[in-house]
């Protein structure tokens, strides 16, 4: 997808470099792109390439002074994001950091957002046929607590809905269907009006056509939402928890979300704004709101994620950096006399046990 912009690709085995390879190869005007800091990216001091860092993992940034089980030393996390935004070296996947971002006092710009691109061509849905029998739900993700709990509360707010107007069937993909299925065990699944499908382990190429066959809403988080977007499917939000979600969640439509953000954290103290699943279910009788939905959430998909406009945006960030290696160095834990020190100190005590 990238053909347009590049001629040519070459690729380097990160856990093969080494000093000597660096400085043959890199030089101060390379701009280094990276999304995590790494202890080896230390074989970059030397030639103190430019760097852009692109806080895709959430807590990317949180972690650069982690010392030890959260205990952070946030003094040295606000001074290395200061000098990264005002070198113009660092790029935010979502709002996500914003909160904590805040907390520092630090004033966030929007120019900084760069979110997940994604290959977007025509809006499929529009030409399918509607099925006034069934509504079809698919829920994608991979088989772990944070996820499944998100299909938990799906599921048990499907089942709240006495009379629904529609057979709901759910179909559900992920890496695990038995573990999926372990997980849904003891929630009265044996109801006439719903139906659970698993499928697992399909492959991103054929995404596409499996949700235009088996999708009228798509609910997930993160690039699941996307998947389907892109192809017109309406998308519902779903944040990720690892605790069971209240009866004070709302869902909220894709093409509502502010910033890009694909899902935070699920807080039960929060006041969510957004819908009743109940009262989405019952507007899918009405075509005209399908057709709405899903005109919005593709456009949503094809104006901030398309990849052709991330990958513009990319470029211009990536020849606007002035963030050079050193410029880091002094203030990420990793590159400390004191990470040193509590490396030969774990070393040392490990020759005891």
């Amino acid at each position: 997808m990238f053909k347009n912009y590049f001629t040519s690709f070459n690729f380097i085995d990160f856990e093969r470099i080494d000093k000597e390879f660096v400085n043959k190869r890199i030089n101060k005007d390379d701009v280094l792109v990276i999304t995590w800091w790494d202890p080896k990216l230390e074989v970059f001091s030397e030639v103190n390439p430019k760097l852009l860092f692109w806080n895709v993992s959430p807590d990317a940034l949180m972690s650069s002074n982690n010392v030890f089980k959260g205990f952070l030393l946030k003094r040295r996390t606000k001074k290395l994001i200061e000098i990264m935004m005002n070198l113009r070296g660092l790029l935010l996947m979502d709002d996500a950091p914003f909160k904590w971002f805040d907390e520092f006092k630090i004033k966030m710009d929007y120019e900084f957002l760069l979110p997940i691109p994604i290959d977007i061509g025509e809006n499929l849905y529009l030409n399918r046929n509607y099925d006034s029998t069934k509504l079809r739900i698919t829920y994608i993700g991979r088989a772990e607590m944070w996820k499944m709990i998100p299909l938990q509360k799906i599921i048990d707010d499907l089942l709240n809905i006495r009379e629904p107007q529609k057979r709901i069937v759910i179909n559900v993909v992920s890496d695990d269907s038995l573990i999926v299925k372990s997980r849904l065990e003891g929630m009265g699944l044996k109801n006439d009006n719903l139906c659970i499908n698993y499928f697992e382990n399909i492959p991103n190429y054929q995404m596409g056509e499996f949700l235009l066959n088996n999708s009228d809403l798509n609910i997930g988080m993160g690039t699941a939402l996307l998947e389907s977007a892109k192809i017109g499917i309406p998308s519902l939000l779903i944040d990720p928890s690892y605790s069971p979600i209240l009866g004070n969640y709302r869902y909220r439509w894709l093409h509502e979300i502010a910033n890009c953000n694909l899902g935070s954290l699920y807080d039960k103290d929060k006041q969510y704004k957004g819908y009743f699943l109940s009262d989405i279910i019952a507007s899918y009788n009405n075509k005209a709101f399908l057709l709405k939905k899903s005109i919005e959430c593709y456009e949503y998909v094809k104006k901030h994620h398309d990849v052709t406009t991330v990958v513009e945006n990319f470029i211009k960030s990536v020849k606007l950096t002035e963030l050079k290696f050193k410029d880091i160095y002094s203030n990420v834990f990793i590159y400390s006399r004191m990470y040193q020190l509590k490396k030969e100190f774990i070393k040392y005590l490990s020759v005891f046990n």
